[in-house]
């Protein structure tokens, strides 16, 4: 089956929740496919330091896409405040229906903007920016897993669709570090309804 490259660079948030109680927002963002396969291609920004509620990244991203997914899910946002002493807290959302990424794309990266979903109750808070662009000249590779038979489900729960403005791979990263955000990003999925029921 042919796959599409999907490059993404993650830009930036503006007027984010303030989540912490004490001391700095230290922001970063987790992307992800909406399957369970995809767990394992997580990719994150760097953390912004000095932003707080208003992160810079600039952050470079690439997946390989297939045309059910394209059909059937959707680009995942993970707004996390990475904090010293606990886990990280996750505390905003975007989700993205891929098909609506394809259908205004063009060859050059375009950018948009889509507000940011609180996780409690699905209202907004913020806007997240990020450029993104589709390469169709990828080969006909290896089958990719099948998903459905992994028990990949719909989206539903917070959508941040709205109509666009004309809107690293983790690399060798350590089980340790996975963990440090999989388990929020899993229980994330989970309300989405992408595992289990």
């Amino acid at each position: 089956m042919a796959l599409r490259k999907l490059d993404i660079i993650v830009r930036s948030a503006s007027g984010l929740e303030d989540v912490r109680i004490m001391g700095q927002m230290r922001v970063f963002a987790v992307v992800a496919l909406s399957d369970v396969a995809a767990l394992a291609t997580m990719q994150r920004t760097k953390v912004d330091m000095t932003g707080e509620t208003n992160p810079v990244w600039n952050s470079n991203m690439s997946f390989s896409i297939s045309h059910d997914q394209f059909q059937n899910h959707d680009l995942v946002f993970m707004l996390f405040c990475e904090r010293t002493l606990l886990d990280d807290k996750l505390f905003g959302q975007v989700v993205v229906p891929l098909n609506v990424l394809r259908a205004e794309h063009s060859d050059a990266y375009t950018e948009v903007n889509y507000p940011v979903s609180n996780l409690k109750n699905c209202s907004h808070r913020g806007k997240l920016k990020f450029s993104y662009r589709f390469d169709d000249n990828l080969a006909h590779p290896r089958a990719p897993p099948n998903y459905a038979a992994m028990g990949a489900a719909g989206t539903s729960g917070c959508s941040s669709s709205s109509p666009p403005q004309p809107q690293r791979q983790l690399g060798r990263t350590s089980k340790l570090q996975l963990a440090k955000f999989g388990m929020s990003a899993i229980s994330l999925l989970i309300n989405l309804g992408q595992i289990g029921n």
